[in-house]
């Protein structure tokens, strides 16, 4: 997993650099997903581009992520308590929640982006 944070020589944090380099080892894995044929390459572009925009909106959350056939891509976001999973699949996206304290599942599917900061802020409340 890629560490949301890093501190540069001078002590402080270099929150750019550090978003370059999450980005850039993301994109060896996605590539790697692709050369090993476990990842289309439209899937790959759609995957990268959701996890630059999760990042840009979300820097100090970590997302687990896995192909899932060469049609679909998951990034897994867990706490403890709340258990997330964006899935793209065939196309869609599909959401995915569990808590782990109640027991309580939700899914659906979604389109937009925005659609995103829903899923994650209703879940922190």
């Amino acid at each position: 997993m890629v560490s949301a944070t890093t501190t540069s020589a001078m002590g402080t944090d270099d929150s750019q650099s550090v978003r370059k380099n999450i980005m850039t080892e993301m994109s060896k894995y996605i590539e790697e997903c692709v050369n090993s044929q476990h990842l289309t390459v439209d899937v790959s572009l759609v995957a990268l581009e959701f996890y630059r925009k999760f990042k840009e909106r979300y820097p100090n959350k970590d997302l687990d992520a896995a192909p899932c056939g060469n049609d679909g891509f998951l990034f897994a976001l867990d706490d403890g308590t709340h258990h997330r999973e964006f899935e793209l699949c065939e196309g869609e996206w599909e959401f995915f929640y569990k808590n782990r304290k109640t027991d309580e599942l939700y899914d659906c599917d979604f389109i937009d982006f925005e659609d995103v900061d829903i899923y994650i802020q209703r879940e922190e409340k």
